[in-house]
């Protein structure tokens, strides 16, 4: 029930004996308390406030801070081991009601060690004298408790649980149902409502299985689907002889439900022998699953179906001729013909088949087949030590078989050894979840139905809640990835798709559903976590990139002559530097979403920065090549000018004397004399020709520079 004022809260104060928690748990104490602690603090509002060793945690309203403190009291004690023979945990508690106009705050909240607090018994809810007067306005009596009439110290009144809620109905009220016949339990399915002849079991095959889905279905309806398929055997078992598939299971839950109920003993039905006799698989724990048989031998395959439509005088000739052929399947087919005794009623026959056949058995896959047919041939004909003999060969080489260790549970039911069932009933249902189904339905076990359906409550609770913190950390998990993923990000698509998946069936509440959800939504966290350290590999990377980039561009402004003319580079530069410096700081420090799009946006902004930095580089690379130029053309320049010069002058002379030798050539001996004639020459010379040349090896060595 809320409150009715949303400006009222409740405050839980919690103060803890540590004298006594450390006389009984030593060192651990304050570890414990820590995790209590932080416990409450998942389930209230906002953080916890400490007023000297006293704890409070606010809570909006009774039902929300009795659910947290029951609920957290009791996982910790699970963590401790805690036996009741030890008396409660040394921790005591008031229940205030916080904002209340008018009314006076408990001494005991504010003054830790006041005397009233001893005088608390340990783990009692008591309420302070507020929310003891309001406490029928503000819960519901009949669910939360009601306040003590007796008043202790202070006020405080204890509150007094609300009296136990009556037993729950049974989860499986039909279990007696395939027990209702005539006849001795079917060797094949359990039933006596007929003979193993008769058997709609044989007409299965192992691709058409129920138990694996079962689970899914809301556990109401299937007690109700078992009811109704047991009462209408007549109109069902003709759909088994035509054949069933996958689709007419999924379609129709009754038929499902049906099929369901052989796969609780498929491994002693023809259909295991004709699994693991075709089978590819060497190791046991890979048989019995939906797979497709591939037949290498008609012999075998033809004599199965010929006991399946009871042509066993067919079918014995044919386990015979394969028995015979050389490296046949000598020891399948005798398993073939112990199954067509049993459906003679000849079972001292069927007996010295399968123990022959077990004589033949080399791998442990075939033993612990033979095996398992033994042990269930031994309980139906009432030999209870030589059914427990042949599952302890089984668990002699395999300890971990859970065919076998079922049987053992079945076992022990016969001999009346309860305890021993129970503990092995609980463990294979932690141990694999179809097991969960099995002992819901297996008539078998309809002596110890009542402590059978308690285990399978208790499971039920705590798959449930084990599903609920799972999904919570999921949601938590995908809400601080949302901040690690860009909007545009496929990746940020197929975590919302997940999750909604998860949450959707979670809303479905079958058993099958809870373990889907726990498991999904931890792989879900594992996948968030992967994807979060192979980005923090990544930014770590770009870290290192961004800070070697970096100081390439701090060398090239070191070295750079002529710096005054880009001012705006030095600014970049420095801006950029702070920038890195900050991220690589932040970098190492404990990283979270917020923190990591932050360091992104900012490795992008210095991205942007070493683009306007390398534009800016190339401006600064075609300035230093011009200045280089231009030296070089001025030393190109000088050299030119000199050696034509030089060159002209001597060639000049070198013309004029040889001109003035000649008397053919005393003409150009006076042309070359003329001053005007020397001037152009020397004119043209100085301004075209070495220029010309001073630009050529300009270019040429700038470019080998380049």
């Amino acid at each position: 029930m809320a409150l009715p004022d949303e400006h009222h809260t409740l405050l839980l104060a919690l103060l803890a004996d540590n004298s006594t928690g450390s006389r009984l748990f030593g060192e651990r104490w304050p570890e414990l308390a820590q995790a209590l602690r932080r416990l409450l603090r998942q389930d209230s509002l906002g953080e916890p406030e400490a007023r000297g060793e006293i704890l409070l945690f606010r809570y909006p309203n009774p039902a929300a801070a009795l659910k947290s403190w029951s609920t957290r009291l009791l996982e910790l004690k699970k963590r401790l081991n805690w036996e009741p023979l030890l008396g409660p945990i040394p921790l005591r508690l008031i229940l205030d009601l916080e904002n209340d106009n008018g009314e006076d705050v408990p001494p005991q909240l504010t003054d830790p060690t006041g005397g009233s607090w001893q005088e608390l018994q340990a783990e009692t809810i008591h309420l302070s004298p507020a929310l003891g007067r309001r406490w029928a306005e503000l819960a519901d009596p009949q669910k939360l408790g009601t306040p003590s009439p007796v008043a202790l110290a202070g006020g405080l009144t204890a509150l007094i649980p609300a009296a136990p809620k009556p037993q729950a109905p049974p989860l499986f009220p039909h279990r007696r149902l395939p027990l209702g016949g005539k006849f001795k339990p079917c060797f094949y399915c359990g039933q006596t409502t007929h003979q193993p002849a008769d058997c709609p079991g044989k007409m299965l095959t192992m691709q058409t299985q129920g138990l694996p889905t079962a689970g899914y279905l809301p556990l109401e309806q299937l007690a109700q689907l078992f009811r109704e398929a047991m009462e209408g055997q007549g109109q069902l078992n003709p759909l088994l002889v035509t054949g069933v598939d996958h689709s007419q299971l999924r379609k129709t839950p009754l038929l499902h439900t049906y099929v369901t109920y052989f796969d609780l003993n498929k491994v002693f039905q023809p259909r295991f022998l004709a699994a693991i006799a075709f089978s590819t698989h060497s190791q046991w724990e890979e048989l019995g699953r939906p797979e497709s048989i591939n037949v290498e031998n008609n012999n075998l395959f033809l004599g199965l179906d010929c006991l399946r439509v009871g042509q066993y005088h067919r079918a014995n000739e044919l386990f015979i001729a394969e028995g015979r052929r050389p490296r046949g399947k000598e020891l399948y087919a005798t398993i073939g013909r112990a199954f067509i005794s049993l459906e003679q009623n000849r079972h001292q026959d069927m007996e010295y088949f399968l123990e022959s056949a077990l004589k033949m058995a080399i791998s442990n896959r075939d033993r612990i087949y033979l095996c398992l047919l033994l042990t269930r041939h031994y309980r139906l004909m009432e030999e209870p030590w030589k059914a427990s003999q042949a599952l302890d060969n089984i668990l002699t080489f395999q300890r971990d078989c859970l065919e076998a260790l079922y049987l053992q549970v079945q076992l022990a039911v016969d001999r009346g050894l309860v305890p021993q069932a129970l503990e092995g009933i609980r463990s294979l249902v932690e141990e694999e979840r179809t097991f969960f189904i099995q002992a819901l339905m297996d008539p078998e076990l309809t002596p110890i139905q009542g402590e059978v359906e308690e285990i399978l409550r208790s499971r039920l609770r705590i798959q449930a809640q084990e599903a609920e913190e799972r999904l919570a950390q999921a949601r938590v998990t995908c809400e601080e990835m949302e901040l690690w993923l860009e909007e545009n990000d496929p990746g940020l698509k197929t975590l919302r798709g997940d999750l909604a998946i998860i949450e959707g069936q979670a809303g479905q509440q079958s058993y099958f559903d809870l373990v889907d959800v726990a498991e999904k939504s931890r792989s879900l966290v594992i996948n968030c976590h992967r994807t979060q350290e192979a980005r923090l590999d990544a930014l770590h990377d770009r870290l290192t990139a961004t800070g070697r980039r970096l100081e390439e561009f701090r060398r090239l402004w070191r070295d750079y002559p002529h710096r005054p003319f880009f001012p705006s580079f030095a600014a970049t530069l420095a801006k950029v530097g702070k920038a890195v410096a900050k991220a690589a700081g932040e970098g190492t420090k404990n990283m979270h979403g917020a923190l990591y799009r932050a360091l992104i946006n900012s490795l992008e902004e210095c991205d942007r920065d070493f683009a306007l930095l390398t534009r800016i580089a190339t401006q600064m690379a075609w300035l230093r090549t011009l200045f280089q130029a231009g030296k070089q053309f001025l030393r190109s320049l000088v050299v030119a000018e000199i050696a034509l010069l030089s060159f002209t002058l001597i060639l000049l002379v070198a013309l004029i004397m040889l001109a003035a030798d000649s008397p053919t050539a005393s003409g150009l001996a006076q042309m070359l004399r003329d001053p005007a004639l020397q001037k152009r020459l020397l004119t043209l010379v100085t301004l075209v020709l070495a220029p010309i040349f001073a630009l050529i090896h300009t270019l040429w060595r700038t470019l080998e520079q380049l």
